[in-house]
């Protein structure tokens, strides 16, 4: 917990329990995942989907509601601060940059732990009688966490880099606009050499195959070892590059 700066974590705590911008902020994630949930339940087609697959297609809206989350908080994290005129506070206290974004990205996990518990009823809703219930949660879990960090860190990067919140906002959500496509795309242009290619380097395609083969599939844990490789290294690499532009922004 020291290396999360426990002053700054609670201050983003405060902000996200105590205000009404927090309050909306979950009470759009219910409508959000409860509307969903009634159309699975509820539509014609959809309700003729098995739970597994319900419960795939749930995991996906998860992910990639905390991808655009994380990318924008990652894109407020500094840039909005030095906006608002208060990073110059935090810095006179001795607490330095990168201390402060190793608070920001701890605080990412925090509210991910939450999102996921918030969508917990749901899934569990949508996916109690299918197979691969108890699996496809702990994957979620885990790979929710680590794109979270990824598009967290990377706007933080990207925040550092600009100094402009609305500049890193725009490029994130470009960002995230392309990470999506595997949701965009067909499943035969996904097949190319160049689809392959961008899903294999794509996070959020390695996270949705990932559940894909995990609850549709039922394939094991030794299956996903390179796609689940492949996502931890990316994770690895935007937090140190986020980090070290953060110590670099100082010297």
């Amino acid at each position: 917990m020291s290396s999360c700066h426990y002053p700054i974590l609670k201050k983003e705590s405060m902000e996200l329990f105590y205000s009404s911008k927090g309050m909306l902020f979950f009470l759009a994630m219910s409508v959000v995942l409860s509307a969903f949930s009634l159309m699975l339940v509820t539509n014609t087609e959809l309700s003729l989907l098995d739970n597994a697959q319900a419960l795939y297609m749930m995991s996906g809206i998860v992910l990639v509601l905390m991808m655009l989350i994380s990318a924008l908080y990652g894109s407020d994290a500094i840039a909005g601060e030095q906006e608002r005129r208060t990073l110059s506070v935090l810095l006179v206290t001795p607490l330095n940059l990168q201390m402060i974004v190793r608070a920001k990205l701890c605080f990412v996990l925090l509210l991910y732990v939450l999102i996921y518990l918030v969508a917990l009823p749901y899934f569990i809703a949508v996916g109690s009688s299918g197979q691969n219930l108890f699996e496809g949660l702990i994957y979620l879990f885990f790979l929710g966490m680590m794109l979270s960090m990824i598009f967290s860190a990377l706007g933080i990067y990207v925040s550092l880099t600009t100094s402009s919140y609305k500049a890193a906002q725009t490029i994130m959500l470009v960002v995230v606009l392309f990470s999506a496509s595997p949701l965009l795309l067909s499943a035969s242009l996904r097949q190319s050499a160049l689809g392959k290619t961008i899903d294999f380097i794509n996070p959020f395609a390695d996270a949705i195959n990932t559940l894909d083969a995990v609850i549709i599939d039922s394939e094991t844990f030794s299956q996903q070892m390179l796609r689940l490789s492949t996502i931890a290294v990316i994770a690895i690499l935007t937090l140190i590059l986020s980090l070290y532009r953060a110590k670099k922004e100082r010297t």
